[in-house]
């Protein structure tokens, strides 16, 4: 009998720290689903609508694809190189202005050097060119929606892949 009045004493005090911790203070945080940041609209004007969340959308050199919806903060990609037989994805597609970091994982244990680089017509990012295994990442925004290459710059005309900028 002891020990059950001790289990519910102990379920009552956690449920009053989880009341007590989700209770309505006055500190308010603000958030956004969008990539970049929000200004208020001046007294009198609508303020502009918010957006969705960025979409990502991979594609494997199969033709399979996979969307992923964000949450308001980076948009999270990995890219994989295995050997010289190119990227595991050869498309990826963001959302233009969204905040993207893409992991490079060089699973390549034969000796050959591999990285990543996107580049667009203004820009590059690019891991080091590095043996593997090795995992390093990028991260980056692209504010032009069109359609830009990455690639590795060790083995440019066999890894390469096309990063797609859709218009929010």
């Amino acid at each position: 009998m002891r020990s059950r009045n001790i289990a519910l004493i102990a379920l009552i005090s956690l449920l009053a720290l989880v009341a007590a911790s989700c209770g309505g203070g006055d500190d308010t945080v603000a958030t956004t689903d969008s990539p970049t940041a929000t200004t208020e609209a001046p007294a009198g004007t609508e303020a502009p609508p918010a957006s969705d969340p960025p979409q990502v959308t991979t594609t494997a050199p199969s033709g399979d694809t996979t969307t992923t919806s964000g949450s308001g903060g980076p948009v999270e990609l990995e890219l994989s190189a295995i050997d010289n037989e190119g990227f595991n994805r050869n498309e990826l597609t963001v959302v233009a202005g969204a905040e993207v970091v893409l992991t490079f994982v060089n699973k390549d244990v034969g000796g050959d050097p591999h990285n990543v680089h996107v580049r667009t017509d203004s820009d590059d990012w690019f891991t080091e060119i590095k043996e593997g295994p090795d995992t390093q990442s990028i991260t980056f925004s692209i504010g032009t929606p069109g359609e830009y290459e990455f690639f590795c710059d060790t083995h440019a005309e066999t890894m390469k892949g096309d990063l797609i900028v859709e218009a929010p």
